[in-house]
């Protein structure tokens, strides 16, 4: 049984963020319960934050390899794409992928015209931790462009890369996409896709809205995905009917 029911474990911190977007996998859409327009939207953060070096690809040419600096050496700029201790966003990863979820906006014209993708930032975090530099390196839409450099130039400080026990400035990517979802209503609230919530052992209603949680008391959450038939009717077996849409478990720091 408990070979066969796959559970995906994601950090406290994630907990409003991951829920909404582990979603996904139960529903041919993807939702979220906190949303900041007019209309249901996902504004996911995809794929964790890379560095430049995932993004930036080498050229197998001897020649312009000759030419351009190594990975954990400067550029003209004396900026660096990699170096022994990367910049880090107060909280870690999990900090910045709330604050990006809870900040940015789907551009309303790009709802009305159904424009949906993925963009790709990048920027500089200054050896004192400002951003700076931000830049889109691919692009989507105009408004949904000028909104994630907005969201980006908007972080805090961060902690400073060192190289060599020195803090530097470096280069840092981060993708982030823009989905509408097809439906009206929240997922966690419509019985007709929500998944089941366990807390604790005990199973919450349908429509219990999980923002109003305190993320400092979760201790972990765990989802069950229906994602084969076999699966789906062992978890119905287990959990009832409303489980064909997913199991999600919460478990509380005691």
């Amino acid at each position: 049984m408990k070979n066969s029911q796959k559970a995906s474990k994601v950090s406290p911190l994630k907990l409003l963020l991951t829920i909404p977007l582990a979603l996904a996998f139960f529903l041919p859409i993807n939702v979220q319960a906190m949303v900041t327009s007019t209309k249901i939207v996902t504004v996911a953060v995809k794929d964790s934050v890379t560095t430049e070096k995932n993004a930036v690809k080498t050229s197998e040419d001897n020649t312009i390899r000759k030419t351009r600096p190594a990975m954990d050496q400067a550029d003209k700029n004396g900026i660096f794409m990699v170096v022994d201790k990367m910049p880090e966003y107060p909280g870690g990863i999990n900090e910045l992928l709330l604050y990006i979820s809870h900040h940015v906006k789907y551009p309303v014209d790009a709802q009305e015209k159904r424009i949906q993708g993925k963009i790709i930032v990048r920027f500089v975090v200054t050896k004192s931790g400002k951003i700076d530099n931000a830049e889109v390196i691919r692009g989507l839409y105009p408004a949904i462009d000028k909104e994630g450099l907005r969201v980006i130039n908007s972080l805090p400080d961060w902690i400073p890369g060192e190289q060599k026990g020195e803090k530097v400035p470096v280069w840092y990517t981060i993708p982030i996409t823009f989905k509408l979802t097809g439906s009206s209503k929240s997922s966690l609230t419509d019985p007709k896709i929500a998944p089941v919530l366990i807390m604790d052992g005990k199973v919450l209603p349908i429509g219990y809205d999980i923002s109003t949680m305190n993320k400092d008391s979760i201790q972990s959450v765990n989802i069950l995905k229906a994602d084969t038939e076999a699966k789906k009717a062992e978890l119905i077996l287990k959990y009832g009917n409303q489980a064909a849409n997913g199991v999600i478990i919460i478990t509380k720091k005691k």
